[in-house]
């Protein structure tokens, strides 16, 4: 005598037809990134604790000091919203150009600048606060810093 099952066929069947119903449904559109992340990955000079707002002053500083925007160090469409963006993204040659001049900048004011300010203040006793690089020192609104001397007259 054959055992009694709730006919396992059927239930085969049912089970066939839901993977294939499953399978056949468009996969699901990946997550629209947030913006600002939760957290930030991926930082590399910058301080890993940075506050949110604080790293977006940051930034905003760094690309109004050399003239440019997001899309220049970081995977993304000018023009896109910024939740589509992505800020993990090493794929950019001036993300890393980036970093090494955030390092420059931090070597000079951190290990050049003190040795300077006290002969600046006997030069200028008068003077009050403490100088710092920053990428505007050189960038000035432009990309690429003009390296040119000023010759006598004016010209270069």
């Amino acid at each position: 005598m054959r055992p009694r099952h709730a006919h396992p066929p059927l239930i085969t069947l049912a089970a066939a037809l839901a993977a294939a119903v499953l399978l056949a449904l468009p996969a699901a559109a990946p997550r629209a990134g947030e913006f600002p992340p939760e957290s930030f990955q991926n930082l590399q000079v910058l301080p890993k604790d940075m506050g949110t707002r604080e790293l977006i002053d940051t930034m905003k500083a760094i690309s109004m000091s050399l003239g440019t925007r997001c899309p220049q160090c970081h995977v993304g469409e000018e023009g896109q919203d910024l939740s589509t963006f992505d800020f993990v993204s090493d794929e950019k040659p001036a993300k890393q150009v980036a970093r090494e001049m955030l390092r420059m900048t931090r070597t000079i004011n951190m290990n050049l600048l003190p040795g300077v300010v006290p002969l600046l203040k006997q030069l200028e006793p008068e003077m009050t606060g403490t100088p710092e690089v920053t990428c505007a020192t050189c960038h000035r609104g432009k990309m690429h810093p003009d390296s040119s001397i000023p010759r006598p007259g004016g010209g270069r």
